[in-house]
Parts: C-alpha cells; sequence; structure tokens
C-alpha cells in the first residue's frame, strides 16, 4: 500500500553527516537514491522496499533484496543503497543498539542478526500488515512526539521483531567464523572490526563496573589503542562511552518502568549515587528526578487534553 508523500518530507542520505553518528529511535519514509558513501551506525536498522530489484551493500557483499518484505540487520556493519529499478519510496527504521539488546529478544535470533546476518520475513504474507504499522509508526514519528508515544512505538517495534524471530530467512548466509576474514577488502577494513567489538563489548557489559583495560582486554586491544579509536569515531573517551551508554539505559528506565532511582543506578552500573546524578545531570541537564517527572507531567497534561 503505498500511500503519496510530499517531496519535502522524504529523506536522503546525507554525505556530511558524521562517521557513526547515531540516527535514534526512527521511522522514516526514503528517497530511491543510491547513497553517495557507505554509512555505519550502531543501531538496528529495519527497510522495507515496496519493489523489488534493489541492489544494497551489506557487510562485503552485494545483495539483491526483495519488495514487500520486513528486512533486518545491524547498521554498524558498512552498507550502503547502490541501484533502485523504481522510483517509489521505502521505509527505514533505526533501533539503538543499547535498547534492542535490552529487549531480550530470542538469544539465537539475536545472535544471528549480530553476526553480520541481514534477515527477512520469509514471504509477503504479512506486506498489508507491515505497512499499515510502518505508515503508522511514520506518522507518528514524522513530528515531535512525544515520550509516552516514543515507548509505545518501541513497543510495538520491539513486538515485531519478536514475530520476526520466530521465522526468518537469512538473505546473506553469513558465517560468523568468516565474518572478521572478510576486512582486507578496503572497505571494512581493520579499524572498523576493532570498533565493531567495542562498542558490542560495552552494549552488553554497561551494567557491570567495567575499565579501558577491561574493554582493550576483551577485543584484543592495547586500551590506549582503543581509547584513540573511540576518540576517532564518537569524539570521547572509552570511560565517556560508556558512562553515555548507562545514561541512555537510565533514561529508559525512568520512563518507561517505576522502579526506584537508587536501584536504576545500581542496574545500570553505577556504583555511586552521588555520581549516578552527577553524570546524568552532566549529559541531561536535570537529576535523574526531575526527568522523570517532567516525563509523568507530559502524560497527565496529554491525558487531560484528550
Amino acid at each position: 500500500m503505498l500511500i503519496e508523500v510530499p517531496m519535502e518530507i522524504l529523506k536522503k542520505f546525507n554525505p556530511n553527516r558524521p562517521d557513526f553518528a547515531p540516527y535514534g529511535l526512527t521511522c522514516e519514509k526514503w528517497l530511491p537514491i543510491p547513497a553517495s558513501r557507505i554509512d555505519r551506525h550502531n543501531e538496528i536498522e529495519l527497510i522495507y522496499f515496496f519493489d523489488e530489484g534493489v541492489t544494497f551493500f551489506v557487510n562485503n557483499q552485494i545483495l539483491q533484496l526483495p519488495g514487500r518484505r520486513l528486512i533486518v540487520f545491524w547498521a554498524l556493519l558498512p552498507h550502503k543503497s547502490i541501484r533502485f529499478v523504481s522510483d517509489a519510496e521505502y521505509y527505514t527504521c533505526t533501533i539503538p543498539l543499547n535498547m534492542f539488546l535490552s529487549w531480550s529478544m530470542d538469544k539465537h535470533f539475536q545472535d544471528v542478526l549480530l553476526q553480520g546476518n541481514v534477515l527477512a520475513t520469509p514471504d509477503e504474507s504479512n506486506c498489508r500488515i507491515d505497512e499499515l504499522l510502518l505508515n503508522q509508526w511514520w506518522t507518528e514519528m514524522s513530528e515531535t512526539p512525544s515520550e509516552s508515544l516514543r515507548v509505545v512505538v518501541a513497543d510495538e517495534m520491539r513486538a515485531r521483531l519478536n514475530r520476526l524471530a520466530l521465522n526468518y530467512d537469512i538473505l546473506n548466509k553469513q558465517n560468523p567464523n568468516e565474518l572478521m576474514a572478510k576486512h582486507n577488502k578496503g572497505i571494512y577494513t581493520e579499524e572498523s572490526d576493532k570498533l565493531t567489538r567495542i562498542t558490542f563489548f560495552v552494549a552488553t557489559h554497561f551494567n557491570r563496573t567495567i575499565k579501558a583495560k577491561d574493554i582493550g582486554d576483551a577485543v584484543g586491544l592495547n586500551p590506549d589503542y582503543a581509547n584513540t579509536l573511540c576518540r576517532k569515531a564518537f569524539g570521547c573517551t572509552l570511560h565517556e562511552y560508556v558512562l553515555r551508554e548507562r545514561v541512555n539505559h537510565v533514561e529508559r528506565m525512568l520512563i518507561t518502568t517505576d522502579t526506584p532511582i537508587t536501584e536504576i543506578a545500581g542496574l545500570c552500573g553505577f556504583s555511586s549515587i552521588a555520581r549516578f546524578n552527577a553524570t546524568f545531570l552532566k549529559q541531561k541537564g536535570c537529576t535523574p528526578s526531575d526527568y522523570r517527572k517532567r516525563f509523568e507531567n507530559k502524560c497527565v497534561n496529554s491525558v487531560e487534553t484528550k
């Protein structure tokens, strides 16, 4: 079900965007214009094409992606659109990796996805439902959505991926033992391989006490070199990157749960309440308790205006 959209609200790839810059939780419609360069961002990406014949590069492979089937991959892997046959726009959704990991998806599905595979619904039987769902997400996320609406959209994305985990095709049949052996072909460099391992380790260990040495040991790098890679990609040290991941998780827990703030601090890897409050204030401009109150007030106001 292709819905005509004004050209000015359709997205296209910005070649000047910083490497590894996150998109955040999004659902957008994109113009069918080949990307001018490789893109990488530490998020799970969902794409949906209305027509066949899309040529796509991902993880050192060139694939012909099917139309009318929901497609999912880890966007930290190098990827770009190469060729479109039709002029139909398409949907792209992004989900931050730490949000995806917090959903506790089916372990096998998560492992297959994060091993570099491109997954898709096995046929077109759900295409009408997916098109309605995607259009609803896009409509709601096109303007500045309330935090409560963002939570609802995220929950619906989670539910759709849980259903996909029950039955999917692997479009590129990536062998995890060969994944790291392909990084000498110019596009996928040795540095990007190491950065992939760093970000995955942090995303899965941010709630523990970890230092630069722990990260370096886990990915087989000197801590100073790992810090250099992190600064180059994200503009911050490993320590700052870990804190950023923790605060992102704190933010979601403040919005989506009633867990006491002191308990959230411990669950997200903070050993000191004072440091927890100071870190959150520095990144978000308010204390955790004020942040939760703001969200609660927005919810109350939203209910009162309905």
